[in-house]
């Protein structure tokens, strides 16, 4: 059911990117989407398969509870490449490689879905499996973790310096937001859990008011969408 509701929301993210049917940056971050989405996908069925291969089963409840019996080396191999395909959904450093074109090939609207509601989403499954689920195979994820927080922080600050397009400047603003909230997963407390809810809150909506203000001043249909010309 986990894969299901991703997958089949994933469908919908696709569709979404190549709204503009008569602009090829659109159906290029598409189709970009479409292939590494395919890919993340693979990787989490991958993880699903190790799990069973591990555990007998791949219940989040039946994980939960003879998780702690046992943590084979296969059950933290599929814990990492769990984690790693929901990262690339996230778009975090470094999977990111398809954000920034699906930002700047979306329309305006489009990308302001894409910059809130699925990081909503991705956020709170990604918390609630690693915080309840794999509790025991936290050690597996804490450099994984780490090394992609850390570095979407630091590399979106750096890459966003040499931006002249507004949708990547804030594709690497997303990325960069991102690695705060893979911080607050890593610590795995109660008080990181809140602080983690309030922060993608007011992230949220933040950023729906900006795109809100670009929407409004016609950015779609302009070439406003520089920052210089």
């Amino acid at each position: 059911m986990f894969y299901l509701a991703i997958e089949l929301q994933s469908l919908c993210f696709y569709s979404l990117a190549a709204l503009n049917r008569s602009s090829e940056f659109s159906a290029e971050a598409s189709i970009k989407y479409f292939v590494l989405g395919a890919l993340s996908s693979g990787l989490l069925l991958l993880g699903f398969a190790l799990y069973y291969a591990s555990l007998g089963a791949i219940s989040f409840e039946f994980i939960e509870r003879v998780g702690v019996l046992n943590q084979s080396l296969t059950a933290s191999c599929a814990c990492i490449l769990f984690s790693i395909a929901l990262l690339f959904k996230l778009g975090s450093f470094p999977f990111h490689k398809w954000l920034c074109d699906v930002y700047d090939g979306s329309v305006i609207n489009v990308t302001a879905f894409f910059s809130s509601i699925p990081k909503l989403i991705l956020i709170s499954f990604f918390f609630r499996v690693v915080f309840t689920s794999f509790p025991e195979n936290a050690e597996a994820l804490d450099l994984l973790l780490v090394f992609t927080g850390l570095g979407s922080i630091c590399f979106a600050a750096v890459a966003a310096l040499y931006q002249k397009r507004l949708k990547r400047l804030l594709a690497y603003s997303a990325i960069s937001h991102t690695g705060f909230l893979l911080m607050a997963i890593h610590c795995s407390t109660v008080d990181s859990l809140k602080a983690c809810t309030i922060y993608i809150v007011i992230y949220a909506l933040t950023t729906l008011s900006l795109f809100s203000v670009l929407f409004l001043s016609g950015i779609s249909n302009s070439q406003q969408k520089f920052i210089i010309s």
